[in-house]
């Protein structure tokens, strides 16, 4: 085993730690998580968990979808490796379907390429390369204080999906700085694409 199998293989077995000890909280907590997403208790269950587990497993996650491509093709291939072996991958991200295009959007901000970053949200978005790069821009600096910004981002399709339209608009400003009639717009853009999906 190289020594870049052998470090991707440290990076999974993490993972998947992770992974249990996140499982095995969930059912230890089982009633004070629940009684949390009611409002019934104020002891921030949720909260705990996510800064004990989910925190870390999120960057765990981000390192393996962001591992440099080797020679040959991993044992378990990962959307972003696919479409963007490079950084300046932003001629692809047309031709990407939604979900994949957030992992290359999510590629090119840890690349710190916020140039391709915009692009690829601005196409996602269906907003002008400028406000995709000013967005990008703002999602950077939102990661870097806040890790958990690429968990909250990643539910907006479900928040879109359920209804939740006040979650969704504050996802787009919370991850992405997107307010007003244009936070609307991207939300009404987005609830059209999952329609036709």
């Amino acid at each position: 085993m190289d020594q870049r199998d052998y470090a991707l293989s440290i990076l999974k077995q993490a993972r998947d730690l992770l992974s249990d000890r996140l499982i095995e909280s969930i059912a230890e907590s089982a009633d004070g998580i629940l009684e949390d997403a009611e409002g019934c208790s104020y002891m921030g269950e949720i909260e705990v968990i996510q800064e004990k587990i989910g925190g870390r497993l999120n960057q765990i996650n981000m390192l393996i979808a962001n591992f440099p491509v080797g020679g040959q093709a991993d044992q378990e291939p990962t959307p972003v490796a696919q479409v963007a072996p490079a950084p300046t991958s932003a001629p692809v991200a047309a031709e990407v379907p939604g979900p994949e295009k957030f992992a290359l959007f999510s590629q090119q901000i840890a690349a710190n390429d916020l140039e391709s970053a915009g692009e690829t949200l601005a196409d996602l978005l269906e907003v002008d390369q400028t406000t995709g790069i000013r967005c990008a821009t703002s999602f950077r600096e939102r990661l870097r204080a806040d890790p958990t910004t690429i968990q909250k981002a990643m539910l907006l399709r479900n928040k879109l999906m359920t209804g939740k339209n006040n979650d969704s608009l504050m996802i787009l400003w919370e991850c992405f700085r997107l307010q007003g009639l244009q936070a609307v717009e991207v939300l009404q853009t987005l609830k059209t694409r999952l329609s036709t999906v």
